[in-house]
């Protein structure tokens, strides 16, 4: 739990913004909040207004997803959930060799071992793992979502 922000209070009731990492169960904390205070305690309500690097004000409409093209032009691309993830940007050849789950050389500087999200010719591939020890990084395929490319999907 990173913060508790109480937004509310009209007795009984409380109304508070939680801010947390995945994995907090925020029904737990309104449990445990009301038998500290000797009271019983529940949600009444419950919403989540982020998630990674998605808010709730990005949102997408029940209009819009009732409307196929106007759905496809509101989707944010996938690499947006993955991007805390450094990028690397392959180029023809190594994009075909990632697309084939194969370790294909890593064209970039200052790059250090570890997982990246990988964007070949046609966009956003897949995550890959930079192998470190060579003057030239090599890259190992880990998850290859899209072969061709997102913007190719």
């Amino acid at each position: 739990v990173e913060s508790i922000d109480i937004e509310r209070y009209a007795f009984p009731d409380l109304e508070i913004l939680v801010r947390c990492g995945p994995g907090t169960y925020v029904r737990a904390l309104a449990r445990d909040l009301g038998e500290e205070l000797g009271r019983g305690g529940l949600c009444e309500a419950l919403g989540r207004l982020a998630s990674g690097p998605f808010s709730v004000e990005e949102a997408v409409p029940w209009s819009t997803v009732e409307d196929a093209a106007a759905l496809r032009a509101a989707i944010s691309p996938s690499w947006r959930a993955v991007s805390e993830f450094p990028a690397v940007h392959l180029d023809d050849e190594a994009g075909r060799a990632f697309a084939q789950g194969k370790v294909c050389q890593a064209e970039a500087s200052g790059l250090f071992p570890g997982w990246v999200r990988v964007h070949g010719p046609g966009g956003f591939a897949g995550m890959g793992e930079v192998l470190g020890g060579e003057e030239t990084p090599r890259l190992r395929p880990r998850r290859v979502l899209f072969p061709e490319g997102e913007d190719r999907a």
